[in-house]
């Protein structure tokens, strides 16, 4: 993974993400690691470049809120870094990547769409999961 620091300075770090949890293994893992993480006490868990069943999983067998970035439409919540929510990147952006700048006229408005989408389901779709 890259520093968000980073991301928001030179642009998507596509080329770096690393899908997690591919395997049953690593998904066994994955799960095995979120419970123990948990279990000291965690209040939250995020999860980047896992795929949507693993994540999905995983967010039904813990009680803490699981908040995705590229991970589906079945964690708690949903985290996209405001420079790739707006289309202020260079180059080809991360899969999980959405533009909802496109079609609005403001930031604003923008945002608004990002909101109303996750509330109502449709982002992430499976376009923009792994």
């Amino acid at each position: 993974m890259c520093p968000y620091r980073s991301h928001a300075t030179i642009g998507s770090c596509a080329r770096r993400f690393t899908v997690q949890g591919k395997t049953d293994v690593a998904a066994a893992g994955l799960s095995k690691d979120a419970q123990a993480v948990e279990a000291a006490g965690a209040q939250l868990l995020v999860l980047e470049a896992v795929p949507s069943g693993v994540a999905a999983t995983i967010t039904d067998q813990i009680r803490i809120p699981t908040i995705g970035i590229g991970a589906g439409p079945r964690c708690s919540g949903q985290v996209l870094v405001l420079h790739d929510m707006l289309g202020i990147y260079p180059g080809q952006a991360s899969r999980f990547v959405k533009n909802f700048m496109n079609g609005q006229q403001t930031v604003q408005s923008a945002i608004q769409a990002f909101v109303r989408e996750v509330k109502e389901g449709m982002f992430p779709g499976e376009e923009h999961s792994y």
